[in-house]
């Protein structure tokens, strides 16, 4: 393919990649890999392949082509000077005449073998109606601590693709329509365009707008705002900055790279010198608010579905903080919580298991409703999605990290079969309810045989009193005829006077 060319067939991929009545679609293309020397390359349902409409290799000349489209010279100058650059390109489809909105996508360019290579990935839009927390799995206790709280901060932390970026997302589009006030977001670069509602959303890029995000967080302090969204916390001096913007009086929301929301506090603190460590551990015990912990795991049925934890730093837990936020001493406090949770109550009732992606996702939101709201770990939500027949058991040990002794007990507790050549499920519910209803009609079917008996039984015994009856009349018939055959031998042997 020429030059030329390339940014036509590139626009023309990334565009019915967002359109639903294309293939790419249905089949869940996620990224878009571009290399010298190598076909483009797309991830479908987490398998990468080429892409089946081109059927050449990507050259040096393509490269620079499509760098001049999709970075600015700024942005070039930092790709040459750091080797790896960030930026978002928004693209509108003239062709089609239903939509005039842009789609987003996020652009990430690196060097591999002294050449360019491009890696894009589709931002999800803002939806009209605002995003759905049942939909996208957030657990139902954010909102009301959204709802609730007025300063403070709230980490998501999760690996890299984990959704965290759509989940704070989703908590900015949340305020922005609930509360009236002022929010800002940081992003690098920006993933999702906001428009106001009830709030007035600011939005800014890094290395567009602002120099970093510890420029962001300091200027935050003198431009009057509510709520602050920080798309990472990177290093020392933004999460030093974001400490204390947390604490004075605005709602911070941001995210952090941590194993598990047990582990943030401990994470935050290992960063501060030593000499640091007490005061922020004092100061993160008042100002957290909460810890959300997701990530994705791979379903039955295939495609991936989000599994969390949710952790806010109430009562015990800020004290746990404030005494050195031991993430072992934090996660037996949530165990000891979530004894009095009913796990009976996440099976399924299904008559078969989810066969489909829209099935799954029906059923991962009726179990859900049982979920505590105020907090729950990891493995609680593994279990809820084992017991609701969405995953498999291997999956959630293989997901449980460094919890797995606790996942495989937890999973025992359930009625699985734990072995370390396999696990044998317990009887589904719904097998249960069947065989009970099997059950009952037998049991009815022998009540009504026995019933049919007794009426025969009776039947016979009334007939039986009858004859006994017919035949005591005639005993006394009889004891009458001999009594008087006996009276008249005794007269006519003693000639009795009649």
């Amino acid at each position: 393919m020429h030059p030329n060319e390339i940014w036509t067939w590139l626009t023309k991929v990334l565009l019915e990649a967002t359109t639903d009545k294309e293939s790419a679609v249905a089949s869940g293309v996620s990224d878009i890999h571009l290399l010298v020397g190598v076909r483009p390359l797309a991830r479908r349902g987490g398998v990468i392949a080429p892409i089946d409409t081109a059927d050449w290799e990507l050259t040096q000349e393509h490269m620079d082509a499509l760098l001049a489209k999709v970075l600015r010279a700024d942005q070039r100058l930092t790709l040459r000077e750091r080797r790896s650059c960030d930026a978002t390109l928004l693209l509108k489809d003239t062709a089609s005449k239903e939509s005039a909105d842009s789609t987003a996508f996020r652009i990430h360019c690196y060097y591999q073998r002294d050449s360019p290579a491009i890696a894009i990935r589709r931002s999800p839009a803002v939806p009209v109606g605002g995003f759905s927390f049942d939909d996208l799995g957030i657990p139902a206790g954010v909102e009301e601590l959204l709802l609730r709280q007025r300063e403070g901060l709230v980490l998501v932390t999760g690996p890299t693709g984990a959704g965290k970026s759509t989940t704070l997302a989703a908590m900015v589009d949340f305020i922005n329509r609930k509360r009236s006030c002022r929010i800002l977001t940081v992003e690098d670069p920006i993933e999702f365009y906001h428009t106001n509602a009830m709030g007035y959303v600011v939005q800014q890029e890094v290395g567009r707008d602002v120099l970093d995000f510890n420029q962001a967080a300091i200027s935050t302090l003198r431009e009057d705002l509510d709520v602050v969204m920080i798309g990472e916390m990177r290093d020392l001096t933004t999460v030093r900055q974001v400490v204390h913007l947390a604490g004075t009086g605005h709602l911070v929301l941001a995210t952090f790279h941590a194993n598990g929301a047990a582990h943030a506090a401990q994470q935050i603190i290992g960063m501060f010198p030593a000499e640091e460590q007490f005061q922020c551990q004092v100061t993160l015990a008042r100002v957290l608010c909460a810890v959300i912990a997701q990530e994705l795991v791979p379903t039955r049925v295939g495609g991936h579905i989000v599994v969390t934890e949710l952790l806010q730093f109430r009562g015990i837990y800020a004290d746990l903080i404030a005494n050195g936020a031991d993430p072992d001493k934090l996660r037996s406090q949530m165990f000891i919580d979530e004894e009095k949770v009913d796990l009976s109550s996440f099976r399924s009732r299904s008559k078969e298991m989810p066969k489909t992606a829209d099935q799954v996702k029906q059923a991962d939101k009726l179990s859900r409703k049982t979920m505590p709201p105020d907090g729950h770990t990891r493995l609680l939500d593994l279990s809820r999605l084992c017991l609701a027949e969405i995953i498999a058991p291997e999956t959630a040990l293989e997901h449980a990290g460094p919890y797995k002794h606790d996942m495989m007990r937890h999973l025992q507790k359930l009625g699985y079969t734990v072995t370390s050549a396999r696990i044998t499920s317990p009887p589904r519910l719904a097998d249960l309810e069947t065989q009970l209803e099997k059950r009952v009609a037998e049991l009815h079917l022998e009540l009504t045989q026995r019933k049919r008996q007794e009426q025969e039984l009776n039947q016979t015994l009334e007939q039986m009193k009858k004859k006994t009856e017919d035949l005591q009349g005639k005993l006394c018939l009889v004891d009458a005829i001999r009594e008087r055959r006996s009276f008249r031998f005794c007269r006519n042997l003693f000639h009795w006077p009649c």
